[in-house]
């Protein structure tokens, strides 16, 4: 009997691996809810956690990366859904009287995700421009 390289058998699991820990670091650096920093770049609708050139800090996080053209593109859109994920998880678990997020929907955490996902949003072309340069 012969088996296949049994790291060959891995290799779509690692990948996916590789993909789902690029996207959490990204949203960590993008959401990071930590103030004063909120995140590295930060891409946030609060002017008081705007950095002053948050294009040019993603296109730096990308280089980083070694983000290839297509990755670059496929990430745009991921960066306002997964923000938006976190107002829904809030809106979702706050309607449940789930704790924490029930507390934290009454603290207006849920108004800021979604803020947050609209700037993000809407700045779409923004960010696509600022990866793709050079």
């Amino acid at each position: 009997m012969v088996w296949p390289d049994r790291f060959s058998l891995m290799e779509p699991a690692r990948q996916l691996a590789c993909v789902a820990r690029l996207i959490r670091d990204f949203h960590d650096a993008v959401q990071d809810f930590t103030p004063p920093s909120h995140g590295f770049i930060p891409l946030s609708a609060h002017p008081d956690w705007q950095s002053p050139d948050p294009a040019g800090r993603l296109r730096v996080f990308a280089d980083a990366y070694g983000l290839a053209e297509s990755e670059r593109r496929r990430l745009v859109p991921v960066l306002g859904r997964r923000t938006r994920s976190m107002h829904d998880l809030l809106r979702d678990q706050a309607a449940q009287g789930a704790q924490p997020w029930a507390r934290m929907w009454a603290e207006g955490h849920g108004d800021a995700w979604r803020n947050d996902a609209e700037y993000i949003e809407q700045r779409e072309d923004q960010w696509r421009q600022a990866l793709l340069a050079g």
